[in-house]
């Protein structure tokens, strides 16, 4: 399989595709099941062309019956998603869903981040969304769109702030652009988990944060099939878990300010129990 058009010559099972950004890492893996399941054909991408297609013929391995294509895809390069868009239409296919699901996390104080990580992030998690989400919805026929931010969304979050930044913008781009799209019969969904314990970093990082870590985090599999459910029900904002909806219910009583203050002390508590960095 050069580029993912591999086998398109066997007779589909099912009508529409989805695309999957970010496919080859925790959460990205746990999607591509989950769609697959549910009975959709696939699109995964990834910026390591090798590393996707050998995430594309394991999947094919599990979901014999299903079409699955792998692409490159580098969100900070325009030039990327424009060649993904174009490579999606020349393979003919017709591709109903989009899932956002790449992102870059960017960690640590203000100035402690380098100018090319700060840029990066905005890149990735904001610039290169926008401009897949806009250039998908000219040239296919999208019916859902579910992207990933996170529940940090929702709080200014010293020593992470660039991210939850970045994450802040897509909550309120999606929620926006879902009252935009209704009249075409869009449905769109934004995602905002807490802790996902998909590396040994981020298991370390959960832990770290004690029983509040605990409660917060979700596996990446129950992420996965709780956000296409919702996404299918076209419920606007979409939190896995009764600890993180609680947390969200509360903290809009409470000033920013405190918020941020809160969250600054638990991040420097946690930050020196954290055994890798």
């Amino acid at each position: 399989m050069k580029d993912g058009r591999a086998n398109l010559e066997n007779k589909r099972k099912f009508e529409g595709f989805a695309l999957l950004t970010g496919a080859c890492g925790g959460l990205g893996k746990a999607f591509s099941h989950e769609l697959l399941k549910r009975n959709y054909n696939l699109i995964v991408t990834g910026t390591n062309l090798e590393k996707t297609q050998k995430w594309a013929e394991e999947l094919k391995k599990t979901h014999k019956n299903a079409q699955i294509l792998a692409f490159k895809l580098n969100l900070e390069d325009e030039k990327s998603i424009d060649a993904l868009v174009k490579d999606v239409q020349n393979s003919g296919v017709k591709v109903t869903t989009l899932i956002n699901n790449a992102g870059l996390i960017v960690e640590g104080g203000f100035l402690e981040l380098s100018e090319e990580q700060v840029i990066n992030a905005v890149k990735i998690n904001c610039l290169g969304t926008i401009s897949l989400t806009r250039k998908m919805l000219e040239a296919s026929e999208l019916k859902e769109i579910l992207t990933t931010s996170s529940l940090g969304a929702f709080y200014p979050m010293p020593y992470m702030s660039i991210y939850a930044s970045t994450k802040s913008f897509l909550e309120k781009l999606m929620v926006a652009l879902r009252e935009e799209l209704k009249p075409r019969g869009v449905k769109v969904s934004v995602l905002c988990p807490g802790g996902i314990p998909t590396t040994d970093a981020m298991k370390d990082a959960i832990k770290s944060q004690g029983v509040g870590g605990k409660l917060t985090a979700k596996s990446p599999e129950h992420i996965a099939n709780y956000a296409i459910s919702k996404l299918k029900k076209n419920k606007a904002v979409v939190i896995p878990g009764f600890a993180n909806r609680f947390v969200r219910f509360i903290s809009r009583f409470v000033s920013e300010a405190y918020l941020a203050k809160r969250v600054s002390r638990m991040w420097i508590k946690a930050n020196k129990r954290r055994t890798i960095k």
